[in-house]
């Protein structure tokens, strides 16, 4: 009763669940929403969790950590162009597609921005509940977004990945640092720090030890601590995660000359 929300009646429930009824296709669309899932998702965990060929493209493009990955981005680009009229696909074409213009910029981001903006206000902006694929789109257009709008997608998506995807909390660590960098920029110092102890605890949980040492070196940074937060930078490097360690390089240059 409770997964079917006054989606179904009870006679019809007790129907279904003695099998003398198949739901409707919409009512099975409603239960699957209700359990927090997409229709991807369900058809995985029906599949016996095997993958489609979609399936490992998205999960390919989950696991994408900078934009500057031009090799794995090209790569990416060209097994997407498989599949057509796909909108997942379409979407994640386009953030690959800004992450190569930021390349090709020298990290200039207004052509990016351009280029992804439509995947917020025309689709993501009008979702009420996000997916597991929208929340990482969303993890990965950050960029785009000014501090108020930021705010309330953090906070979104935080309270969705704690309320149906608990076991994304490598996720929801991306998303609090992702917000200590923007609050960084605006020289918001104290809220800043707030999200940062927040990230270096979650991160500690999860044992993500590339994002506990951005959660480090970033409090440093805004301590004003230039050799500590050099420190940790030097660490990331150490430990192999060398796009990490020069992204906090540039961090420490930018807001440590900047103060």
């Amino acid at each position: 009763m409770y997964l079917a929300n006054k989606t179904i009646d009870r006679t019809t429930i007790s129907k279904i669940e003695s099998g003398m009824e198949e739901p409707y296709y919409e009512n099975g669309v409603a239960l699957i929403h209700n359990l927090g899932i997409s229709m991807d998702e369900f058809e995985y965990i029906r599949r016996g969790y095997m993958w489609s060929s979609k399936e490992k493209l998205i999960y390919e493009f989950m696991m994408l950590s900078y934009s500057t990955q031009e090799d794995l981005i090209n790569q990416l680009l060209v097994k997407l162009d498989l599949f057509d009229k796909d909108l997942d696909i379409s979407r994640i074409k386009l953030i690959l597609q800004a992450f190569k213009s930021i390349n090709e910029h020298d990290g200039d981001i207004t052509l990016a921005k351009k280029i992804v903006q439509p995947i917020w206000f025309d689709f993501l902006a009008q979702v009420d509940n996000w997916k597991i694929l929208d929340l990482y789109i969303l993890n990965k257009i950050f960029f785009i977004f000014d501090e108020d709008v930021m705010e309330m997608i953090t906070n979104k998506a935080i309270k969705i990945i704690e309320n149906h995807y608990p076991f994304l909390k490598e996720l929801e660590t991306s998303f609090i640092l992702n917000r200590s960098r923007i609050r960084m920029n605006s020289h918001n110092v104290v809220a800043a720090l707030r999200d940062l102890a927040v990230g270096e605890k979650l991160a500690q949980e999860v044992y993500q030890y590339d994002k506990l040492l951005v959660a480090k070196c970033r409090i440093a940074i805004c301590k004003n601590d230039k050799l500590t937060a050099e420190y940790y930078a030097s660490l990331a490097s150490q430990i192999g995660a060398k796009e990490i360690a020069l992204s906090l390089k540039d961090e420490i240059f930018k807001f440590i000359l900047d103060n």
